[in-house]
């Protein structure tokens, strides 16, 4: 039987209320097969998801109707939210030698609750979620099922109405409240925001006591229900991410990764 390559991540998953806050909270994902986790990490309820191609059409059609968008957006598939089913080892390596998969072992259409760590154990094959741009052409090797079309915004600066339009679609669905959009706009200023920070973590304790190194190298992966995006931190830790996000987001970081933590 061929061996799996040694998965890319053991992970610690984060939530943070905010985007721009520069210290991790520790957080976690769900048990599987072939997953082994720490910490009090769970799934709770299904969300429903903004950026599917329906509630953004819908959110399109209400803000048309109020006369509060300018001009029309042609709203059409950009990314497949999909399920990977691995049924062996090779399948698995398949999936592993795609750089483009941001591969999670929970959905993403979920709420998550508590802290912790998870590890995809060598040789295991576990159910795995992602999203891809529909132009991406999966390896014809690997089995995966279409969970939803979606329809994710980009370039807010080039067109403020996809922001408006985003936000409205996350008020449709419950993902925020108008009450929590009045909030976070005090607080930030600006509608949307660059998640940014630094990953740290604490030192051997010595006569001076416990301290904190900045991590090179290491993939943290940044989203809100399906909208996501993975960079990797500097020499000092830092990450900063080139997409934009109008709400809380969560973390993880991959301490475990092919770039044998380096990065571009």
């Amino acid at each position: 039987m061929q061996i799996i390559k040694r998965l890319v991540f053991i992970v610690v998953i984060m939530f943070m209320a905010g985007c721009s806050k520069d210290e991790f909270i520790a957080e976690q994902a769900s048990t599987k097969v072939g997953i082994s986790t720490s910490g009090g990490f769970r799934l709770g309820n299904k969300i429903e998801n903004a950026y599917s191609l329906e509630y953004m059409q819908q959110a399109y059609d209400a803000l048309k109707e109020r006369g509060e968008i300018s001009e029309s957006i042609n709203i059409e598939t950009t990314h497949l939210y999909i399920k990977l089913n691995p049924q062996d080892s090779v399948e698995m390596n398949y999936i592993l030698e795609d750089s483009v998969l941001a591969l999670f072992p929970y959905p993403l259409d979920y709420e998550l609750i508590g802290e912790g760590e998870y590890e995809v154990e060598e040789n295991a094959t576990p159910e795995l979620y992602t999203v891809i741009p529909v132009e991406h052409k999966l390896n014809e090797n690997i089995k995966f099922e279409i969970l939803e079309e979606c329809f994710i915004p980009e370039d807010y600066d080039e067109n403020p109405d996809l922001a408006k339009l985003e936000i409205e679609a996350l008020l449709i669905t419950g993902n925020i409240t108008k009450e929590q959009l009045e909030e976070e706009n005090n607080e930030r200023g600006l509608l949307w925001k660059y998640p940014k920070g630094y990953v740290t973590v604490e030192n051997v304790v010595d006569e001076k006591g416990p301290y904190y190194e900045s991590v090179r190298g290491v993939k943290v992966r940044v989203h809100n229900i399906v909208k996501l995006t993975e960079i990797y931190t500097n020499d000092n830790g830092y990450y900063s991410s080139d997409r934009a996000f109008l709400t809380d987001v969560h973390y993880s970081v991959v301490f475990r990764n092919n770039k044998r933590f380096q990065y571009e």
